[in-house]
């Protein structure tokens, strides 16, 4: 399965001036290890999920909740479409040192929260899916991730 994630950034994300770097940064970093991961694995009736995430500025006027903002099934694809968004106030949860573990998390909780919508859209066109395999495919990917930016 093919596995995506597009990402805008709105303006300066931070005080840092280096975060939109480091953000595009963990996000490469992460969307590797996912499409790595994702890459053997077959779901029927899902062949690429494909995520446009928004991060604060101007593009989060787009969004008006933080998460998962937007999600369809292409079934003539075999496709999720899902936008995930981080608004202004995200940031304003934690502090600068902890803004990277901050948005880590919210990439894996936003996939895992994303498999129930992937789990209803199929089972609506009498496909079984597997959740599990999801679930575990999310969460090692998190996993090796962690272990290599330590």
């Amino acid at each position: 399965m093919d596995f995506v994630i597009s990402t805008a950034i709105g303006g300066q994300v931070l005080s840092d001036v280096e975060s939109n770097k480091w953000l595009k940064d963990i996000q490469i970093g992460i969307s590797k290890i996912l499409k790595e991961n994702f890459k053997g694995i077959e779901i029927a009736g899902l062949q690429k999920i494909k995520i446009n995430l928004y991060i604060s500025g101007d593009i989060s006027e787009y969004c008006d909740k933080i998460g998962i903002s937007k999600s369809k099934y292409l079934k003539a694809k075999n496709e999720i479409s899902t936008e995930f968004c981080i608004t202004r106030d995200f940031w304003n949860k934690g502090s600068v040192n902890q803004a990277d573990l901050q948005f880590v998390e919210f990439l894996k909780q936003s996939l895992l929260d994303l498999s129930d919508f992937v789990e209803n859209k199929l089972n609506s066109v009498k496909i079984s899916f597997q959740k599990d395999v999801f679930i575990t495919t999310v969460l090692r990917s998190f996993e090796l991730y962690n272990l290599g930016d330590s």
